[in-house]
């Protein structure tokens, strides 16, 4: 698709199918399966959303046309009544001051977004307020679209929020993240001068850095780096910790999430550490290119430097 101009009109060409002509035309979005479009037209002094050559009603302005899976969801941002209203089924929500994080869950589909209103803040699902805030740094949906999660900060005090429920207040949060596989979330909290990872509401020993979060692709571990003083920094995985390094970088997981990859540096060189075993005898002195997994081939590879040679490395 694409416009062309014809007339003094922008007329929107669609598979050589070609739709009303308007004053000025933009902002073309395709739905993710290809099915449906939007874009914006002027038409007056108004501004409309033409979803396959169908007018949604006229407003001051519109902006993020965001769809869900499939052209039947689609939302987008209205300037309606001096406010920002969230647009969908051609009806404007409650107006904010502003709206941002406009989108949809995973599944289920709900509408969700950040607004602001009287200077606080607030987490909109479905066009209700779910919850307010001073501050709503993110907010996230779990994979199977049943669980909203948000990082809010009321006063100095921040803290999760989960489908409405407060987590324990930190002097920070960060990392909010999901399994891929399931409901289950971990995010990192800080206070004291220590970091804790939090992992379903169940907080791990402190830290002084914490690295690299992650649950595997099939969602059954979670991992991350972390350095305790006084000691080094070693891989923690499902709760247990490893061997400490002086330093550790690249987490990296195979695509089924049975295998797990992480480079340290111990005695003046780099070593590659998979599964708990320790891949080369001598030291690797450059590291070329970041750890990675190849899915083709089923192996971890690395580019790498030893003494004057340039090592191309695939583990398997």
């Amino acid at each position: 698709a694409h416009f062309v101009a014809e007339n003094q009109r922008w007329i929107l060409d669609y598979d050589s199918q070609r739709g009303e002509g308007h004053l000025q035309s933009g902002g073309l979005v395709f739905s993710p399966d290809g099915s449906g479009f939007v874009y914006w037209a002027q038409l007056g002094k108004g501004y409309q959303a033409v979803s396959h050559n169908n007018l949604g009603p006229a407003f001051e302005g519109l902006a993020d046309f965001t769809f869900g899976s499939d052209a039947r969801h689609l939302a987008y941002l209205a300037n309606h009544q001096r406010k920002i209203s969230a647009v969908m089924l051609d009806e404007p929500g409650e107006g904010y001051d502003k709206i941002r994080r406009l989108g949809f869950s995973p599944f289920r589909q709900q509408l969700s977004y950040i607004a602001t209103q009287d200077q606080r803040e607030l987490v909109v699902i479905n066009r209700k307020d779910a919850y307010t805030a001073d501050k709503v740094s993110s907010l996230t949906w779990s994979p199977d679209g049943e669980i909203w999660a948000a990082a809010v900060q009321t006063g100095k005090e921040k803290r999760v929020v989960r489908n409405g429920a407060e987590h324990p207040a930190f002097e920070e949060v960060t990392k909010l993240t999901f399994s891929p596989a399931s409901s289950a979330m971990g995010y990192l909290g800080f206070r004291d001068r220590q970091w804790v990872v939090v992992q379903d509401g169940l907080e791990s020993e402190p830290y002084m850095d914490i690295d690299e979060l992650s649950f595997s692709p099939d969602g059954r571990q979670l991992a991350f780096l972390g350095r305790i003083k006084g000691q080094g920094t070693a891989l923690t995985i499902n709760g247990e910790r490893q061997r400490d390094h002086q330093l550790a970088k690249n987490l990296t997981w195979s695509e089924d999430g049975s295998q797990w990859a992480y480079l340290f540096f111990d005695k003046g060189g780099w070593f590659l550490n998979v599964n708990g075993h320790v891949a080369n005898k001598q030291p690797y002195h450059e590291l070329l290119q970041p750890l990675r997994f190849d899915a083709q081939r089923g192996c971890f590879t690395l580019l790498a430097r030893q003494d004057k040679a340039l090592l191309t490395v695939a583990y398997y």
